[in-house]
Order: structure tokens, then C-alpha cells, then sequence
């Protein structure tokens, strides 16, 4: 397969592709077929939940203020928008923030949260809720796609609670 970069601005033969970040098949030009963008996601707050700690695509960083941001090396963004942590068997525990200009169908917020000692997570994506076991997979409205890979949550001063998934933008 014949694939090519492109970033936003740089679309002297793919004028349908303009303003999209990504990977894009030249095979047939006429009808470029943009490649999903993928993404490994680790979210988690500290046990008070007022810190944001992310791990994206390997990129390691903590935002410490609701609202603050970080741009990710691709140019997109992360919004920390709060922590959640409930100190009971059941309870729900990690994170609330926004992926801005990751994904070319839209900009997603995103509140995972691991159901404790389980091996269940509660996500919200956009409006949309569900529900997933470790390993499973849901596929959004707009055709994007979440994997919840594994919770971790740490029952100490300053331990970290919250989800790593998978996204893939569509």
C-alpha cells in the first residue's frame, strides 16, 4: 500500500485531505482512504484527585490545575478537566479530559473510570456511556474505537487511580 503523510496545510495533491492531520492511501488519489489514528492512553489521578498524570503514545506528563492543558508532539491537545476517586469496593475512580485535534471526525472528551476491584470500567465519550470488561472493545457513532487495556488503583497517600485504553479515531 502506498501511504504518505500529511499535516494540516501541506496538501498539494489531496485538496479532500486539507486541515486533516494523518495517513492517507495515494493509491487511488480520486478517493484517498484515511488511515485510523491511533492512540494508548494511560489516565489517572492521584488518590485526592486533583491531578491529571498521562502516559499518550509513550509521552509522560502530569497536569496539576482543572483546565490546564499539554500539547501532545503530534500538535493535538489534552484538557484536564478533574479527578474522581470513591474510597469503597465498586467505586468508580480516575479522570475527566478532552483529546483536542487528535481525531478527524471530532474532538472527543473522555471520563474513564475503573469500577474498583473489578476488572470493569465505566467510560463517557462525547455523550455516549458504556460499560467494558478488561480487553473489550466499543466502537462509537462516529465509527472511533475504545479498548480498555487494564485499571490501576493504588490505595496509598499519592496513589494513582484510573484506566489505560486504547482509542482509534476514525
Amino acid at each position: 500500500m502506498n501511504l504518505s503523510r500529511i499535516v494540516s496545510g501541506t496538501c498539494s495533491l489531496l485538496t479532500a485531505a486539507c486541515g486533516v492531520e494523518g495517513t492517507v492511501n495515494l493509491q487511488n488519489p480520486n478517493n484517498p482512504l484515511l488511515v485510523p489514528r491511533k492512540f494508548e492512553i494511560g489516565a489517572y489521578t492521584v488518590r485526592e484527585g486533583y491531578e491529571g498524570v498521562f502516559n499518550v503514545n509513550g509521552e509522560n506528563f502530569t497536569i496539576s490545575k482543572v483546565g490546564q492543558d499539554y500539547v501532545l508532539s503530534d500538535g493535538s491537545r489534552l484538557v484536564f478537566w478533574g479527578g474522581l476517586v470513591q474510597f469503597y469496593a465498586g467505586g468508580l475512580a480516575g479522570t475527566k479530559f478532552s483529546l483536542e485535534g487528535a481525531c478527524p471526525s471530532s474532538d472527543k472528551v473522555i471520563q474513564p473510570l475503573i469500577v474498583r476491584d473489578t476488572n470493569k470500567g465505566s467510560f463517557t465519550v462525547d455523550s455516549e456511556s458504556f460499560s467494558l470488561n478488561k480487553g473489550e472493545t466499543n466502537e462509537l457513532s462516529d465509527g472511533s474505537k475504545i479498548t480498555y487495556l487494564e485499571g490501576l488503583s493504588q490505595d496509598f497517600a499519592g496513589g494513582l487511580h484510573g484506566a489505560k485504553l486504547d482509542l482509534e479515531c476514525h
